[in-house]
């Protein structure tokens, strides 16, 4: 609409930086707050908190593995592992930082979102799953 509507654009702040009510800083913690929330997300994980949610996650985590071949992989090889880790997730919280989680939670979800994308970007299923056939459900 706006290129054919004539308007004029105000910028009020340099375009070069970004702004801040989209920017997810964390912009205050301290360790009162950081247990509240770290209380909060371990609730929310379940029994044994965010560093025991691999455990629920134990079939996917396989199924994933199975896909991308995963104890032959690259990832395997540099971190020394042959499947996903069930106990490493952890989330850290640092003012003037984002929220980020490390982990295999972290690293099997980034696999999914490339794998997903795999799907959108190739017509044929199989070659976008490595060569599996996988379901709606998987």
């Amino acid at each position: 609409m706006l290129p054919i509507a004539n308007s004029t654009v105000v910028h009020k702040y340099d375009l070069n930086q970004k702004d801040g009510t989209f920017l997810p800083l964390i912009t205050f913690m301290n360790d009162a707050f950081k247990t509240k929330v770290m209380n909060e997300i371990n609730a929310y994980a379940g029994e044994g908190g965010v560093a025991k949610i691999g455990e629920s996650l134990q079939d996917s985590y396989k199924e994933l593995e199975d896909v991308l071949d995963f104890k032959d992989s690259q990832y395997a090889e540099e971190k020394g592992v042959s499947s996903f880790n069930l106990d490493d997730t952890t989330v850290n919280l640092e003012e003037g930082d984002e929220a980020t989680m490390k982990g295999s939670l972290k690293d099997a979800n980034t696999a999914v979102d490339a794998l997903k994308l795999q799907f959108y970007e190739d017509r044929d299923s199989v070659e976008a799953a490595f060569g599996e056939k996988l379901t709606e459900d998987q």
